[in-house]
Protein backbone atom coordinates (compact mmCIF):
# COMPACT_ATOMS: atom_id res chain seq x y z
CA UNK A 1 0.00 0.00 0.00
CA UNK A 2 3.19 2.20 0.46
CA UNK A 3 4.22 2.25 -2.78
CA UNK A 4 0.46 3.11 -4.34
CA UNK A 5 0.05 5.51 -1.69
CA UNK A 6 3.05 7.59 -2.62
CA UNK A 7 2.26 7.77 -6.22
CA UNK A 8 -0.95 9.03 -5.62
CA UNK A 9 0.52 11.65 -3.32
CA UNK A 10 3.15 12.56 -6.17
CA UNK A 11 0.64 12.53 -8.98
CA UNK A 12 -1.23 15.29 -6.50
CA UNK A 13 2.22 17.07 -6.59
CA UNK A 14 3.05 17.06 -10.00
CA UNK A 15 -0.91 18.30 -10.72
CA UNK A 16 0.07 20.89 -8.39
CA UNK A 17 3.10 21.99 -10.26
CA UNK A 18 0.92 21.62 -13.55
CA UNK A 19 -1.65 24.35 -12.73
CA UNK A 20 0.75 26.63 -11.43
CA UNK A 21 2.86 26.34 -14.77
CA UNK A 22 -0.52 26.50 -16.84
CA UNK A 23 -1.08 29.66 -13.78
CA UNK A 24 2.29 31.61 -15.24
CA UNK A 25 1.06 30.65 -18.57
CA UNK A 26 -2.29 32.70 -17.73
CA UNK A 27 0.18 35.86 -16.42
CA UNK A 28 2.44 35.31 -19.11
CA UNK A 29 -0.31 35.50 -21.63
CA UNK A 30 -2.44 38.28 -19.88
CA UNK A 31 1.39 40.21 -19.95
CA UNK A 32 1.92 39.38 -24.00
CA UNK A 33 -1.62 40.97 -24.34
CA UNK A 34 -1.37 44.10 -22.54
CA UNK A 35 1.73 44.49 -24.33
CA UNK A 36 0.44 44.53 -27.65
CA UNK A 37 -2.76 46.26 -27.22
CA UNK A 38 -5.90 43.36 -26.67
CA UNK A 39 -7.84 42.36 -23.90
CA UNK A 40 -7.47 38.89 -22.76
CA UNK A 41 -10.92 38.20 -21.64
CA UNK A 42 -11.42 35.56 -19.04
CA UNK A 43 -8.10 35.06 -17.99
CA UNK A 44 -8.33 36.05 -14.48
CA UNK A 45 -11.27 33.73 -14.10
CA UNK A 46 -8.86 30.68 -15.40
CA UNK A 47 -6.22 32.06 -13.17
CA UNK A 48 -7.90 31.51 -10.10
CA UNK A 49 -9.52 28.44 -11.13
CA UNK A 50 -5.66 27.28 -11.49
CA UNK A 51 -4.57 28.60 -8.02
CA UNK A 52 -7.53 26.79 -6.18
CA UNK A 53 -6.31 23.50 -8.33
CA UNK A 54 -3.21 24.01 -7.30
CA UNK A 55 -4.02 24.04 -3.95
CA UNK A 56 -6.39 21.33 -3.90
CA UNK A 57 -4.07 18.94 -5.51
CA UNK A 58 -0.90 19.38 -3.02
CA UNK A 59 -3.49 18.45 -0.10
CA UNK A 60 -2.82 15.18 0.36
CA UNK A 61 1.02 15.19 -0.86
CA UNK A 62 1.76 18.09 1.79
CA UNK A 63 -0.54 16.37 4.44
CA UNK A 64 1.68 13.10 4.16
CA UNK A 65 5.02 14.38 4.35
CA UNK A 66 3.69 16.35 7.18
CA UNK A 67 3.94 19.53 5.73
CA UNK A 68 0.98 21.08 7.08
CA UNK A 69 0.09 23.09 9.95
CA UNK A 70 -0.21 21.14 13.25
CA UNK A 71 -0.21 22.90 16.83
CA UNK A 72 2.41 20.66 19.08
CA UNK A 73 2.03 22.52 22.57
CA UNK A 74 0.24 19.01 24.09
CA UNK A 75 1.43 16.49 21.79
CA UNK A 76 5.49 18.06 22.30
CA UNK A 77 4.91 17.35 25.71
CA UNK A 78 3.71 13.44 25.33
CA UNK A 79 5.77 10.61 24.88
CA UNK A 80 4.62 6.73 24.71
CA UNK A 81 1.09 5.69 25.17
CA UNK A 82 -0.51 9.04 26.10
CA UNK A 83 1.17 10.51 22.66
CA UNK A 84 -0.12 7.68 20.27
CA UNK A 85 -3.63 8.15 21.93
CA UNK A 86 -3.48 11.34 21.19
CA UNK A 87 -2.46 11.05 17.43
CA UNK A 88 -4.83 8.35 17.13
CA UNK A 89 -7.68 10.81 17.87
CA UNK A 90 -6.48 13.52 15.92
CA UNK A 91 -6.44 11.21 13.18
CA UNK A 92 -9.71 9.86 13.57
CA UNK A 93 -11.42 13.48 13.84
CA UNK A 94 -9.10 14.38 10.99
CA UNK A 95 -10.66 11.50 8.79
CA UNK A 96 -14.39 11.98 9.72
CA UNK A 97 -13.68 15.76 8.42
CA UNK A 98 -11.63 14.95 5.55
CA UNK A 99 -14.67 12.36 4.84
CA UNK A 100 -17.35 15.25 5.01
CA UNK A 101 -15.41 17.41 2.86
CA UNK A 102 -15.10 14.83 0.55
CA UNK A 103 -19.07 13.93 0.69
CA UNK A 104 -19.55 17.98 0.33
CA UNK A 105 -16.99 18.09 -2.55
CA UNK A 106 -18.67 15.35 -4.71
CA UNK A 107 -21.90 17.20 -3.47
CA UNK A 108 -20.52 20.74 -4.88
CA UNK A 109 -19.74 18.78 -8.23
CA UNK A 110 -22.57 16.87 -8.63
CA UNK A 111 -25.23 19.44 -8.46
CA UNK A 112 -23.11 22.10 -10.62
CA UNK A 113 -23.03 19.20 -13.10
CA UNK A 114 -26.26 18.26 -13.17
CA UNK A 115 -28.14 21.59 -12.90
CA UNK A 116 -25.42 22.63 -15.79
CA UNK A 117 -24.56 25.32 -13.32
CA UNK A 118 -22.17 27.93 -15.53
CA UNK A 119 -19.65 31.10 -14.01
CA UNK A 120 -20.88 34.74 -14.10
CA UNK A 121 -17.51 35.33 -15.25
CA UNK A 122 -16.06 36.53 -18.73
CA UNK A 123 -15.59 32.18 -19.76
CA UNK A 124 -19.27 30.94 -19.02
CA UNK A 125 -17.69 27.62 -18.19
CA UNK A 126 -19.39 25.01 -16.49
CA UNK A 127 -18.35 24.86 -12.80
CA UNK A 128 -18.06 21.69 -12.25
CA UNK A 129 -14.66 22.07 -14.15
CA UNK A 130 -13.33 23.89 -12.08
CA UNK A 131 -14.33 22.57 -8.65
CA UNK A 132 -13.71 18.80 -9.45
CA UNK A 133 -9.71 18.99 -8.70
CA UNK A 134 -11.32 19.90 -5.36
CA UNK A 135 -12.96 16.74 -5.49
CA UNK A 136 -9.70 15.06 -6.53
CA UNK A 137 -7.70 17.05 -3.55
CA UNK A 138 -10.36 16.12 -0.95
CA UNK A 139 -10.04 11.95 -2.07
CA UNK A 140 -6.48 12.22 -2.01
CA UNK A 141 -6.45 14.03 1.61
CA UNK A 142 -8.19 11.48 2.45
CA UNK A 143 -6.19 8.92 1.55
CA UNK A 144 -3.31 10.86 3.29
CA UNK A 145 -5.18 11.23 6.65
CA UNK A 146 -6.47 7.46 6.68
CA UNK A 147 -2.68 6.26 5.84
CA UNK A 148 -1.50 8.33 8.53
CA UNK A 149 -3.84 7.01 10.91
CA UNK A 150 -2.96 3.35 9.94
CA UNK A 151 1.00 4.17 10.25
CA UNK A 152 0.22 5.51 13.54
CA UNK A 153 -2.05 2.76 14.87
CA UNK A 154 0.95 0.02 13.47
CA UNK A 155 3.13 2.37 15.58
CA UNK A 156 4.92 3.86 12.38
CA UNK A 157 6.35 7.42 12.94
CA UNK A 158 4.13 10.15 11.33
CA UNK A 159 6.19 12.70 9.45
CA UNK A 160 6.18 15.97 10.90
CA UNK A 161 7.82 19.07 9.14
CA UNK A 162 9.25 20.60 12.41
CA UNK A 163 11.17 17.53 12.23
CA UNK A 164 13.04 19.00 9.31
CA UNK A 165 13.37 22.25 10.11
CA UNK A 166 16.98 23.81 12.04
CA UNK A 167 16.65 24.90 15.24
CA UNK A 168 18.90 26.21 17.97
CA UNK A 169 17.65 22.99 20.25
Amino acid sequence: MGTLTRRLYACGAIGAGAALIALLGCVLYSIAAAAFGFVARGVEDVAGYLLAASCAFAFGSAFAKGEHIRVNLLLGRLTGAPRRALLVFAHGVAAALGALLVYSSFRLVYFSWRFDERAIGMLPIPMWIPQAPLLIGTVVLLVAIVDGLFRVLRGEAVPDASDNLLSDR
